[in-house]
């Protein structure tokens, strides 16, 4: 017999560009784990007004020395990693 787990979806879906699937290959556990942990964050957080016409927004942070680029749809509710 199956369990059924259930999983609530955050705000956004969080989804990576090929060249972010590169990068994260390179990453140690620990970084790989705090890196996923931000992006959890953010996708979690709902703005208010989300769902404008055209309202992307890029962001840009830093998780224990890394450089991140996002890019935030409010439109299609995704929040996509862009580079490392």
């Amino acid at each position: 017999m199956f369990r059924q787990h259930t999983r609530v979806a955050g705000a956004y879906r969080v989804t990576f560009s090929a060249e972010a699937w590169s990068e994260i290959g390179r990453l140690s556990s620990p970084l790989f784990i705090a890196l996923q942990q931000a992006l959890e964050q953010l996708a979690q957080q709902s703005r208010p007004g989300a769902g404008a016409e055209g309202a992307s927004t890029q962001l840009t942070f830093t998780v224990d020395s890394l450089g991140i680029s996002c890019a935030r749809d409010d439109k299609a509710r995704t929040l996509t990693l862009q580079r490392l």
